[in-house]
């Protein structure tokens, strides 16, 4: 009877093989929690309600009497529209990177540029600090690192990823997990600020007046950038505890038998 070949990881000591199967659910995990880490991560950034902005007015507020002020009902022709624009200014809309959300006639969320055109005022572009284009650079960049983490753990089924690369992989998520953070810099941007809207009103002074102050809470987009930064957390910590499989179609294999003219060439006898 013919002797039965040894498997590809018979050589391997119990203690070997655990950490083997340790590495390899790793890995599993790993892959996981980064692809819904790069989908969060992008996903966040194009929310048009990162943060929520809350808009408080001093007491006596007179929302008719304000809109009338900022010049956003004055045409009588279609005074029924402009008066429930007016309303999009006064009550609760989320802001974004690229835009701002919003509730318009009737019951309708949508999501606007912020450069928009204002009734009795034009065409404006609006002006962002620092913080907020920090914010936005940060978000582009963890949407790179990630990527780059996500799309290299992918191409191990057909490329070998050997262990190196693999811990190589806990830099790009630590930088992803930072850059995702930061991210959060806009909540101490001018969007989170009582001015911001003031600049769709250039013409007029009475709308800083009436506002007391501006507050931002976590949004939509800001509640998903908490998950994303977390789990590229947990990925780099993972990183460097985890082992790739064999890409498809490679078989492991195993070491040469040991037979005596083996041993006694490398030990040279």
């Amino acid at each position: 009877m013919a002797a039965e070949e040894p498997g590809p990881y018979d050589h391997l000591t119990d203690e070997e093989k655990q950490a083997l199967v340790r590495g390899k659910c790793n890995f599993l995990a790993l892959s996981l929690l980064s692809t819904v880490a790069f989908i969060q991560s992008g996903t966040a950034a194009g929310y048009c309600d990162f943060a929520s902005r809350q808009v408080n007015f001093v007491s006596g507020f007179d929302q008719q009497q304000a809109c009338s002020n900022l010049n956003l009902t004055r045409f009588d022709s279609n005074r029924e529209y402009y008066e429930n624009m007016c309303n999009v200014f006064f009550t609760q809309h989320g802001v974004g990177f690229y835009g701002w959300y919003a509730t318009v006639p009737v019951d309708t969320q949508l999501c606007f540029t912020y450069d928009q055109f204002v009734t009795g005022t034009g065409f404006v572009q609006v002006e962002f600090d620092a913080a907020f284009n920090a914010a936005k650079v940060f978000a582009v960049m963890a949407n790179l690192w990630g990527a780059m983490a996500w799309f290299t753990i992918m191409f191990s089924s057909c490329c070998p990823l050997d262990n190196a690369r693999i811990k190589g992989l806990s830099c790009y998520f630590s930088l992803a997990y930072i850059c995702q953070a930061f991210t959060f810099l806009i909540f101490a941007s001018n969007v989170c600020q009582k001015g911001f809207l003031a600049q769709y009103f250039p013409n007029s002074s009475s709308f800083n007046d009436i506002v007391d102050n501006v507050t931002c809470s976590l949004g939509s987009g800001g509640s998903v950038s908490v998950s994303a930064t977390v789990l590229y957390f947990i990925c780099s910590l993972l990183a460097p505890m985890s082992l790739a499989p064999l890409p498809i179609g490679y078989r492991p294999v195993p070491p040469p038998p040991q037979t005596t003219d083996n041993v006694n060439q490398a030990t040279g006898v």
